[in-house]
């Protein structure tokens, strides 16, 4: 491939959205165009290497580097001289770095190279619950690398106003290039009695689905506090969680404190999500902060009301009356009171669900955003010419 054009993914956070983002990316486009190498975190998921190869038919590259989300200053120091050497080596056209950390590290190793540096954010660390210092902390850093940055690639509208409100980087450089999905693998026929017979739910339950990692972010506690409201007109709703993480302990305790487990399950890890929205009466997402989460997205295609926090990065998908319900962030009555209604109003439940999967197929389809993000290697890339070693 001689002619094609050089792509370092730098990515330290290989989960979630994260990781699905950086796996479409090196599965989705063009051998023949891009020849991607991924450096990913040795320390996150050990088995991204796999992921890749498996997304891949093993014709991308993985790189390992020793860093961590949070700072730590001998390992951030290591990283960066890591990537510096890694870059001059190898003579990337263009250096993509996602997430907060890699999109620091990766940015400021490369400042002096030809290389054109792009940067998606996956949701600012100032945007996060971090306390006053941290947050002005994290804005300092992010304008800092924003100097050496060509171009800020937002996942969702809400994203690409941030950036230009907070002039991380000069806004002409902020483009907006929403996520996409494949819509296919959410258009599933499933025998619903079935499956959830097979889950140990009846066919006269209301099902609630909630899908995310077990960490603060998701907000899976007000769901959970919200339940008791629930089912005082509603006995017959059942919640199933799916996801792992370090709160899974905490979740169950509080659980069982309120005496709901008869009608909260988590369910752990699943490779079933597809069949679960199927199933499912409503998809709640209770996040605190969010950028363009894929999980509303596919809920949407498959057709699954959804109900979500009213915080930026959800809002631009989920419009009250419209494509979803909304609830206020931290508040299990105001989420009570949304998911109440999308189970009492099915008919209506259901007309928002079909504009949202409408609006989905339209907007933010896989193929256009490989398209879009083709496009913009492409621009970069005819813009600078490296010299490869």
């Amino acid at each position: 491939m001689p002619n094609a054009i050089r792509i370092a993914q730098v990515v330290e956070a290989v989960e979630g959205g994260c990781k699905k983002h950086v796996l479409d990316l090196v599965s989705g486009l063009d051998p023949t165009r891009f020849r991607q190498t991924v450096i990913h975190s040795s320390r996150r998921d050990p088995g991204f290497p796999e992921a890749v190869a498996a997304a891949t038919g093993g014709a991308v590259e993985t790189i390992p580097w020793n860093i961590l989300r949070r700072f730590c200053p001998v390992l951030d120091v290591q990283g960066h001289g890591f990537l510096r050497r890694l870059f001059r080596e190898r003579g990337f056209d263009i250096i993509h770095c996602h997430s907060a950390k890699a999109g620091l590290l990766g940015r400021l190793a490369a400042r002096h190279l030809p290389a054109a540096k792009v940067y998606t954010p996956h949701c600012f660390p100032f945007c996060m619950e971090t306390g006053a210092f941290a947050t002005v902390l994290y804005l300092w850093l992010e304008r800092l690398a924003g100097r050496s940055t060509d171009r800020l690639v937002a996942v969702a509208p809400a994203e690409a106003d941030i950036a230009r409100a907070m002039n991380v980087v000069a806004p002409k450089r902020v483009v907006l290039i929403e996520n996409g999905i494949d819509p296919r693998p959410f258009d599933v026929t499933v025998d619903v009695e079935a499956k959830r017979a097979e889950l140990g739910l009846a066919m006269t339950d209301e099902v609630v689905l909630c899908v995310g990692a077990l960490r603060p972010q998701k907000g899976h506690r007000y769901l959970i506090e919200a339940i008791p409201e629930i089912i005082r007109s509603r006995p017959q709703v059942r919640v199933l969680i799916a996801g792992v993480g370090r709160e899974e302990d905490d979740l169950l305790e509080l659980v069982g404190r309120l005496g709901v487990g008869k009608h909260v399950r988590l369910l752990g890890a699943r490779d079933d999500v597809p069949e679960l929205l199927k199933i499912a009466d409503c998809l709640v997402m209770p996040s605190l902060w969010e950028a363009g989460p894929y999980v509303v997205l596919e809920a949407m295609a498959a057709g699954t009301p959804v109900v979500a926090s009213r915080i930026l990065g959800l809002t631009d998908w989920v419009r009250e009356g419209h494509t979803g319900r909304l609830a206020e962030p931290k508040n299990p009555s105001s989420l009570a009171n949304a998911i109440q209604q999308t189970l009492s109003q099915p008919e209506e439940s259901r007309r928002m669900a079909a504009e949202a999967k409408d609006m989905v197929l339209r907007r933010n389809m896989r193929d256009r955003w490989l398209s879009d993000m083709a496009a913009l290697y492409e621009l970069l890339a005819s813009a600078r010419k490296p010299s490869h070693p």
